[in-house]
């Protein structure tokens, strides 16, 4: 470890001795490789047994890494004469370095009869998992349809896309994937539940206009950019087209997010360009770009513009979700 040249941030978590120890880093960092260092210093040091460690990782080809190369690093101590590693060096397979899941279900079996489970449990993997939960979400959604009530209905409503549901579902889905990383995830759900009135939508609505108005502008400004090279270049239908562009994007600004009307967006005229003229070229390339991005972005608005829930359609919207 001598002759490895550390940054200051890795020597800390090295060789910290005194406490616990959190540390957070980004990926790319050399996280793997200070733990391995940590690891071979308390081993070699004595002050720790490889049978002693638990080391989390979030997948099992980063477990397999963590293991490989901790055996390097014994080996290499054990050629340079440090025998009493051996032992410890035998560990090393059947250590606590594997995914949390992994972990957890060794934990499980070795104390199954605490927790009053079979002993012959086994672990879903990510694929019948999905699976599971997509039987379980067709479930919920025929019953739900049978029943036949206006909440749903119009949560539905508000949600489909081409009178298909598959956009709830999966902002459902992505709910339950958030909700079950928390520690109490029904806890959670329900104080996620009680922050929905009506003040918090008009707090939401505010927030994300003025976002929609910022990005609105940006294009604006690209118009008026393109605009004022289009009449330089006498290219007037352009630059009548860019006003009516410039006209659209301001309308939208003054449209609450509840209620954005559908705006026709006209027809690019029509003008023969040579490939010699390439100013002109270069401005009718650019409107087509910008134009394009402008009507996705539209697009995406007009998602936002729902009916705006009133306060009982928001208690009654409450109390069904609790009921589920």
């Amino acid at each position: 470890m001598a002759n490895i040249e550390l940054k200051p941030e890795q020597a800390r978590v090295i060789f910290h001795n005194e406490s616990d120890l959190l540390v957070s880093a980004s990926a790319g960092s050399g996280k793997t490789f200070t733990m391995i260092e940590r690891l071979t210093r308390l081993i070699i040091e004595g002050k720790a047994s490889v049978k002693d460690i638990l080391a989390v990782t979030f997948t099992e080809k980063s477990a397999l890494d963590v293991k490989e190369k901790l055996i390097k690093k014994l080996l290499k101590k054990i050629n340079e004469g440090n025998e009493t590693l051996k032992s410890e060096l035998n560990e090393v397979q059947t250590a606590d370095i594997s995914t949390m899941h992994s972990f957890c279900a060794r934990l499980l079996r070795s104390n199954f009869y605490i927790v009053q489970i079979p002993a012959d449990f086994s672990v879903l993997d990510e694929r019948e998992a999905d699976l599971l939960k997509s039987k379980a979400m067709d479930e919920l959604f025929s019953n739900m349809y049978e029943e036949n009530q206006e909440w749903f209905l119009n949560l539905v409503d508000k949600h489909a896309k081409k009178r298909k549901d598959k956009a709830l579902r999966k902002e459902i889905e992505e709910l339950y994937d958030f909700a079950i990383s928390e520690a109490h995830p029904i806890t959670f759900l329900k104080k996620t539940l009680n922050a929905y009135t009506e003040e918090s939508f008009d707090f939401f609505a505010k927030k994300v206009k003025e976002d929609i108005n910022l990005k609105l502008q940006d294009f604006i400004l690209k118009f008026e950019t393109l605009q004022k090279s289009a009449n330089d270049l006498d290219l007037y239908p352009y630059s009548d087209h860019l006003q009516e562009l410039i006209v659209h994007a301001k309308v939208l600004q003054s449209f609450s997010l509840f209620s954005v009307k559908e705006e026709p967006i006209e027809k690019t005229p029509t003008i023969k360009i040579s490939e010699d003229e390439w100013e002109k070229k270069e401005v009718q390339i650019n409107l087509k770009k910008t134009k394009d991005n402008y009507k996705k972005y539209v697009e995406k608005v007009k998602e936002y513009s729902t009916k705006q829930l009133n306060s009982e359609e928001i208690e009654k919207t409450k109390k069904h979700s609790e009921s589920l």
